[in-house]
């Protein structure tokens, strides 16, 4: 192998980000929880990132810190492929390292994207040492799978069917139109993944290290169900990438999952505008 493709190697992988926006300086840093809003007032809110953590998405956290009343604090997750990661391995010294900033006090486990089944094992942890978890708050985030039946093909297209028997004229054009940009979406993504792999120069390193984050939610079976309040804010956007799976999140409470339908798109969910308007909805929320 040659000395290029050694150094290559040793780079970690966060490092081929730039293409996304990606920047050292601005980073969140690995593991800490990093105060957005230390002076609020309220039960305090630790919520995991997941992969998004880094910048321009650190500059969004940031900035958003003040929306929230309660002290608000985040965690970029750190993935590590030699480490063989998985959602217990990643969660593993979180709920110790929250008990000293909190004490006893109950506390607020929050999550975006891949970052909520982090959060529901923290909290799961927490909940076995005794220490009180106030609520599970999921922005948008890949939910525990439950091991199902795949649909037959003739199963699909009842259901389908029956979809369109219920809906308005309006509706009907509007799932129409959706499954037509869905598809030509996997065909453009199809078309930009590659360009862009081809941009970083990824090995196969690297795209071990993007199947082992997408695969996370997907290989995580908790070992039971979180007991107390469960809050999904779900995107209205329908993408086949980022499925909020309202379904998996219900077979994972035990009390009523509360869902609040949001417009912000799952990527730059905390840049949207409706973010100040869902902020004043979900503040008292969090006081009761």
């Amino acid at each position: 192998m040659s000395t290029f493709a050694s150094e290559r190697q040793s780079h970690h992988p966060f490092e081929r980000f730039v293409a996304f926006g990606y920047s050292p300086e601005r980073d969140l840093p690995s593991e800490q929880m990093v105060p957005l809003n230390a002076t609020g007032t309220g039960t305090p809110i630790v919520l995991f990132a997941g992969i998004h953590g880094f910048a321009p998405f650190a500059n969004t956290l940031r900035s958003i810190g003040p929306l929230f009343e309660a002290p608000l604090y985040a965690v970029k997750i750190p993935f590590d492929l030699e480490t063989v990661p998985s959602v217990e391995t990643i969660a593993a010294p979180y709920a110790a390292r929250i008990e000293p900033r909190f004490g006893t006090a109950p506390c607020v486990i929050a999550g975006y994207s891949i970052g909520c089944v982090i959060a529901y094992e923290v909290a799961l942890r927490m909940i076995e040492r005794g220490r009180p978890v106030r609520m599970l708050l999921l922005f948008d985030g890949f939910a525990p799978r439950r091991k199902r039946r795949k649909l037959t093909r003739r199963a699909r297209a009842r259901f389908q069917l029956h979809r369109l028997r219920r809906a308005s004229w309006e509706d009907r054009g509007r799932m129409v139109v959706g499954r037509l940009i869905r598809r030509l979406e996997r065909r453009l993504l199809r078309h930009f993944n590659a360009g862009i792999a081809r941009r970083l120069h990824l090995e196969d390193q690297d795209r071990s290290f993007w199947w082992e984050v997408g695969s996370l939610a997907v290989r995580y079976q908790p070992r039971s169900n979180f007991p107390g309040p469960m809050l999904l804010i779900a995107s209205e956007e329908e993408s086949p990438r980022y499925s909020h799976s309202e379904e998996e999140w219900r077979a994972a409470a035990v009390q009523p999952l509360e869902i609040l339908r949001v417009p912000n798109p799952h990527i730059g969910f905390f840049d949207h505008p409706h973010m100040a308007e869902l902020m004043q909805v979900l503040n008292p929320r969090l006081r009761r």
